[in-house]
């Protein structure tokens, strides 16, 4: 999973931020967002999807998504380990990021981040 990090000087929190259907991780609204968060003291991590990776328009299925979101939770605790982490994102992003919230896991995120 390759994570972009926008990283904030003094953090005191983490958030894996996803994008929508229309467009990957440097989207203009996306890049915005993740150092707007960063500048607010939370350390920023966002991923493409991989529909977006290999060139295609329309999204995968959930199922796909799902566990894209999962790897890239897992690379974020790899990354960002001491932070309490929050998930969210971009309409599709926020949608998916809600649902593998609600699978569980064995850390759940400390909350959701819906744009």
């Amino acid at each position: 999973m390759d994570l972009k990090v926008y990283s904030s000087e003094r953090p005191v929190a983490a958030l894996v931020l996803a994008h929508g259907a229309g467009a990957g991780q440097m989207s203009q609204f996306m890049v915005q967002a993740a150092r707007g968060f960063a500048a607010r003291g939370v350390t920023t991590a966002t991923f493409d999807f991989p529909y977006i990776t290999a060139g295609r328009k329309i999204p995968d299925r959930a199922p796909v998504l799902e566990r894209a979101w999962c790897d890239a939770i897992d690379a974020a605790r790899t990354e960002l380990r001491d932070l309490p982490l929050f998930i969210g994102g971009k309409s599709m992003g926020g949608r998916i990021a809600s649902q593998v919230a609600a699978q569980g896991g064995k850390e759940p995120a400390r909350g959701l981040v819906f744009l």
